[in-house]
């Protein structure tokens, strides 16, 4: 039947008129998609990287030439990642009926009571463009949760190991003083600075004389505001006085012993201002306001133990979705673009990790 139809074709061709070749002007073909990445059995094509990279642009922090290469990379193993997650999902023995009536069901209940037009906001505040897609992105995260959640112990998957997600009580309380500093809210102030530049003075010791005679007029009850207006090198439009409370640890060395025991409204000794190590001039502060911060909760109360229990299991979590996402890149068959060369993520994490390490003298 083949050899028939290929005759009677070669038949058609040879019996048909020549004819004159075309010599108008004919549009060139251009590449309306294709692969981009061959993940196992799976393809990512042109549009879905370059949609996912458009997404990505938008929401990254920095947009400098420079980091363009490094938001790709970001993006295709990414892509990559995810197709294999989602296909760890489906070598699970979940049944599509299952699936599909899940995706069903939900859809069914977004879609409640909103006409054809709302039901097109939804999908496009969504980011998609219709339902088949909307359908597509719902499978997807069906089949990358249910990895998920049996990969780190969260859900119970068929013939899957237990994941040991009990916190004990020594990991508690390591946690507890890991993370103690960072329990507290440290106490802010709101100063009023009096500052002289030594340069403004001709030399350091005039300086200090103006300062100490000062300081001794805000003692005796002078108007300290006036004074900066009139003598001082900063913030003279507000009289001194910071805008918003500030930190011990955002201000110099000098005033930051003082605050250690100031009270509302103290008045420090005339102080050293120093920039980079060396005495640039002198400066008087006072403490206008105290926002008296608050100490670390006591190991015993239940609701910090249970937040750092939950943020214990959410670390173990990650991890061990990390480890196991590792595992899939390892036995994976993953094909870029021949210009493109993606570092495996556990190669790319270490190279940052080293990077962030301080070098060796």
């Amino acid at each position: 039947m083949i050899l028939y139809l290929t005759l009677l074709a070669l038949s058609i061709v040879q019996a048909s008129p020549a004819q004159d070749p075309v010599t108008e002007d004919v549009a060139p073909w251009r590449t309306f998609d294709g692969v981009a990445l061959i993940v196992n059995d799976d393809i990512v094509t042109l549009r879905q990287l370059d949609e996912s990279l458009t997404k990505a642009r938008g929401n990254a922090e920095a947009t400098l030439p420079e980091d363009g290469t490094a938001l790709r990379d970001e993006v295709i193993e990414g892509a990559i990642s995810l197709n294999l997650q989602i296909q760890a999902g489906r070598a699970m023995g979940v049944s599509t009926e299952d699936v599909e009536r899940t995706i069903d069901g939900y859809l069914s209940r977004q879609r409640h009571g909103k006409s054809a037009l709302e039901t097109a906001d939804w999908l496009k505040g969504e980011g998609v463009k219709d339902m088949g897609e909307m359908r597509g992105a719902i499978r997807d995260e069906l089949y990358y949760t249910m990895w998920a959640q049996a990969t780190s112990g969260q859900g119970a998957g068929a013939d899957r190991a237990y994941q040991d997600r009990y916190v004990r009580p020594g990991q508690l309380r390591e946690a507890y003083h890991t993370n103690k500093s960072a329990l507290e809210t440290p106490s802010r102030y709101i100063l009023q600075y009096l500052r002289l530049v030594s340069a403004a003075w001709g030399d350091s010791e005039t300086a200090l004389e103006v300062a100490t005679d000062l300081r001794d007029q805000i003692a005796k009850g002078g108007d300290m505001g006036a004074l900066v207006e009139e003598y001082g090198s900063v913030l003279r439009e507000s009289h001194g006085i910071t805008k918003e409370p500030i930190a011990a640890e955002k201000v110099g060395p000098e005033v930051r012993v003082f605050l250690q025991s100031a009270e509302r409204g103290a008045l420090s000794m005339v102080l050293p201002y120093t920039e980079n190590g060396a005495i640039e001039g002198y400066e008087i502060v006072r403490v206008v306001e105290l926002l008296e911060g608050n100490l670390a909760p006591p190991f015993h109360d239940i609701i910090l133990q249970t937040n750092l229990q939950r943020g214990l299991q959410t670390s173990w979590d990650r991890m061990r979705v990390l480890t196991a996402s590792d595992d899939l890149w390892r036995s994976a068959y993953i094909r870029t673009p021949r210009e493109i060369q993606i570092l495996p993520p556990w190669v790319r994490r270490e190279a940052a990790l080293q990077a962030d390490q301080p070098a060796e003298r």
